[in-house]
């Protein structure tokens, strides 16, 4: 029994030294493991913090994106808008121009209607002026001799 004992003894110091062992064992895993999860942990921050710094740069840079659209769509506006005033003038530099055009081919009628009447009062002062010379050489023609 006495071996039996000593048996039992040995078994359970071997026991309660291996239930205390297992816990530091454990337990430096286990702080290994935080030792471990705390790098992993400030890692991600970091990585989030980068993350958050791009989101916010992305965000910053698609308002100004924004605002750079919308001043070209108001600018695209202003531009319609002068285009349209561009159009006008030209609409009435063309009625201007179809004016002066129809006005001048009225001026040229006019003139052509006056040279004419000034080519037919010629040929009328030439008829006349011939008829008085042929008048005027009668008159001549039989006028007694003494007169002439």
């Amino acid at each position: 029994m006495k071996g039996y004992f000593i048996g039992c003894g040995l078994f359970c110091c071997m026991f309660l030294f291996g239930c205390s062992t297992i816990p530091k064992d454990q337990a430096s895993n286990l702080d290994d493991k935080v030792v471990e999860l705390s790098k992993t942990t400030q890692v991600l921050e970091k990585r989030i913090d980068d993350l958050s710094r791009t989101i916010l740069l992305l965000i910053n840079d698609s308002n100004r994106l924004h605002n750079e659209v919308t001043s070209i769509g108001n600018g695209t506006a202003e531009i319609r808008n002068e285009m349209e005033i561009v159009a006008g003038a030209v609409k009435n530099l063309d009625g201007y121009l179809n004016s002066l055009e129809t006005d001048n081919k009225v001026m040229k009628e006019d003139v052509r209607q006056e040279m004419e009447e000034v080519r037919k009062a010629q040929v009328e002062l030439s008829n006349r002026l011939e008829m008085m010379k042929l008048d005027i050489k009668g008159k001549i023609e039989t006028a007694p001799p003494g007169n002439r």
